[in-house]
């Protein structure tokens, strides 16, 4: 009887499962709205656009954009009507503001620096999230331009 009510939980729970996971699907670009390809165009003159997603996010649809501009590897997230939201931009590690070195190596002075990215809101506002791994956790780890973080990862 066990085995056979384990089944019905399991069968009954994974399309809530797939259908939280499902929120982020990657699609062909001929699927992207003119208006989002128009912008993107208009935003990153000259980019290659090298893939798009489809995401739900709070009930609204977000197009995610992946393209190389200028030597850099970005997302940038778009309105079905082509507003832009933000932009992620993988930068090197070392090219992270002094500030936000100095804070993540305070709170983390065993960590590493894995990958870091410039993140660009709409509003012109600037965030750093960068992934620290310290032992066997690794993480993300958000600041602002002055070192203040935003986000960061409880140490046990």
């Amino acid at each position: 009887m066990r085995i056979c009510m384990r089944y019905v939980v399991a069968v009954t729970l994974l399309p809530l499962a797939t259908a939280l996971w499902a929120q982020e699907k990657k699609i062909p670009l001929s699927e992207v709205p003119e208006k989002v390809m128009t912008a993107v165009k208009d935003k990153f003159p000259g980019a290659e656009i090298t893939g798009a997603e489809k995401e739900t996010e709070e009930g609204k649809v977000i197009y995610e954009i992946n393209l190389k501009h200028k030597g850099q590897k970005i997302d940038a997230e778009f309105t079905p009507e082509g507003e832009f939201l933000e932009m992620e931009a993988v930068i090197d590690v070392k090219d992270l503001p002094k500030a936000v070195t100095e804070a993540i190596k305070a709170r983390y002075p065993d960590g590493e620096f894995k990958r870091a990215e410039r993140v660009t809101k709409k509003d012109e506002s600037i965030t750093y999230e960068v992934i620290v791994q310290w032992g066997d956790k690794k993480g993300e780890v958000v600041v602002d331009p002055d070192g203040k973080i935003l986000k960061g990862l409880e140490k046990k």
